[in-house]
């Protein structure tokens, strides 16, 4: 596995990420995959990263997503995205911190301008997104089922996909037909926590990831055929694969 926070990364860029849980034990049930996509989003929005797919096992998760060019990030936006990943009451604190610092004449908007400068370091990183996505959930899981210890390997899969329709919608697709290699479902959309469940159902996101592979302006209905065609070549592939497996045995 390749640990993204040793490399630097290059903006407008694909990333396929994937991290496991520690042992590969099958920690994640149904109500924690829930809360870790919860995690996923909101990380996603504080970072400024565009979610394209993801897929949440009982052991490991996948997410493709695309990191655009920095842009610069003033304090209401700033706040704006602080209270999406921590929530409104925490934003309205910090609100209320800086009217308190800004009394201070001498110091006090140094030490808004280091707070905001600390949470702009934080945006616009794929190291910083895993960062989040996986310390807020190990500690929420930690707390709801007092486990001690690491949650998940310390390294994580990063492989940066070319911006092209082909690549991009295998790499969609793999991650997509996890839950039926796994037996989880025998349907292409009948697992809750994959984005092609989320596309089907009209999930702004998962609508808004489908549009970036297959094309911005395409009709639904026609991406969706496109890459139900995908699921089925990969699938097709999958089953020879096996077969050949079984045969060698």
């Amino acid at each position: 596995m390749a640990n993204s926070n040793k490399r630097v990364k290059e903006y407008e860029t694909v990333h396929h990420l994937v991290s496991r849980i520690a042992h590969r034990v099958y920690f994640l049930k149904e109500d924690e995959r829930k809360d870790f996509l919860e995690i996923v989003r909101r990380a996603a929005e504080f970072t400024g990263i565009r979610l394209i797919g993801w897929c949440v096992m009982g052991n490991h998760f996948h997410v493709l997503a695309y990191l655009p060019s920095s842009e610069p990030v003033d304090e209401d936006e700033i706040l704006r995205r602080y209270g999406i990943l921590k929530g409104k009451t925490a934003a309205a604190n910090m609100e209320t911190a800086f009217a308190d610092w800004r009394k201070d004449e001498a110091d006090g908007e140094r030490r808004v301008a280091v707070w905001l400068d600390g949470q702009r370091s934080r945006m616009y990183s794929i190291a910083s997104f895993m960062k989040i996505v996986k310390q807020w959930f190990s500690v929420e899981y930690n707390k709801r089922n007092a486990h001690k210890g690491t949650l998940w390997e310390a390294a994580y899969f990063d492989r940066v996909v070319a911006r092209n329709i082909e690549d991009l919608a295998v790499c969609l697709g793999y991650i997509h037909l996890n839950p039926i290699r796994a037996a989880e479902t025998d349907r292409f959309d009948g697992y809750l926590w994959s984005s092609y469940s989320a596309f089907c159902k009209g999930d702004p996101t998962a609508l808004s990831g489908m549009r970036f592979v297959y094309g911005e302006d395409k009709p639904l209905e026609e991406i969706r055929d496109m890459h139900e065609g995908i699921l089925e070549t990969l699938l097709e592939k999958e089953k020879l694969r096996r077969a050949e497996e079984i045969a060698r045995r």
